[in-house]
């Protein structure tokens, strides 16, 4: 499996770490990553495909994708974030 990190800093797709090597160490390994998707607009618009790109991408190298549609925003989860469990965050 490769490191996606390497493909998404050369995308310029990450703009902040919480700690670059734990990131780069966790994502080492197969990981489940997340994304919440508002669904109360009437279309999808360009932040929710670039969400959906960066998931393809973890998908594609190797990671288990869970998309959630809807009802996110009662359970405190923050909207068209992605996070990486179980230690780190990654702002995209």
């Amino acid at each position: 499996m490769e490191n996606i990190i390497d493909d998404l800093n050369y995308r310029g797709l990450i703009e902040q770490y919480s700690n670059e090597e734990e990131v780069r160490e966790l994502l080492s390994t197969p990981q489940t990553v997340y994304c919440g998707f508002d669904p109360s607009a009437s279309s999808m618009h360009l932040g929710n495909f670039v969400m959906i790109s960066l998931l393809m991408r973890f998908q594609k190298a190797g990671h288990r994708i869970v998309a959630l549609v809807g009802g996110v925003k009662q359970a405190g989860v923050a909207v068209n974030k992605l996070y990486v469990f179980p230690k780190l965050f990654v702002g995209f």
